[in-house]
């Protein structure tokens, strides 16, 4: 678990790196997005087993199975999830949620610029793109919900919370922010879910966070404790 958290900071430091130098080169360019979308596929084991790794996983005695994110219910990994989420993979794309929106392929071609809206927590599922919109900068962002089409249109806002850890399960968005319903910001933040068009909203926890994550149907989270 340390060794695939250690891939995705790399992965998304390298990235961020990329979108900051402006002054690269189209060959640079080209080989760094290669390299980082290698480290991503590796961590989520979407690279292909070798008969090598086939016939080792065969022999072990603990069951295995090759899993690709776009055939979960998740819109993306908890490792990158933790780590707010810049990066997600779907249906053959790498999408890219950093000083705006972009989408390509995972060998870098077919780059796309699908929209100036971007945000933290970046979620892709058949439903679409989902995000804590940051689009405002560091003191300007509204940090509610955003969902859009995979092409960047038919953008829509699902709610008016100040919204973070975002995790989109099925056809459920579950997130942080601040209890009752609150509009403010708040140091201390409830566990939330909605439907995907963002209706049916309700507050399932009333204790205050700091992390969750979701494993086929159960919640688990971490308590934020107060001291005297």
């Amino acid at each position: 678990m340390k060794n695939d958290q250690l891939q995705n900071d790399a992965l998304l430091l390298m990235i961020i790196s990329h979108f900051e130098r402006r002054k690269m080169t189209n060959k640079i360019w080209k080989y760094t997005i290669i390299l980082c979308v290698a480290i991503f596929l590796m961590n989520c084991n979407l690279v292909p087993n070798t008969d090598e790794n086939i016939q080792q996983n065969n022999e072990s005695s603990l069951p295995s199975q090759n899993v690709t994110l776009s055939n979960t219910p998740y819109g993306n990994s908890i490792s990158n999830l933790v780590n707010c989420a810049k990066v997600a993979y779907y249906d053959g794309c790498v999408y890219v949620s950093y000083g705006s929106t972009f989408k390509m392929k995972p060998d870098g071609s077919q780059r796309q610029h699908i929209s100036d809206r971007w945000g933290d927590y970046i979620n892709v599922t058949s439903e679409g793109i989902f995000f804590s919109d940051r689009s405002g900068g560091y003191r300007g962002s509204s940090f509610i919900i955003v969902r859009m089409n995979h092409d960047g249109t038919n953008i829509q806002q699902l709610n008016r919370q100040f919204s973070h850890r975002l995790t989109v399960k099925d056809d459920w968005v579950f997130y942080t922010a601040p209890p009752d319903f609150s509009l403010d910001t708040s140091p201390d933040s409830v566990l939330y879910r909605m439907k995907t068009d963002g209706s049916q909203c309700v507050q399932i926890c009333n204790h205050p966070i700091s992390r969750f994550l979701i494993v086929n149907d159960e919640i688990f989270y971490l308590l934020k404790l107060r001291t005297c």
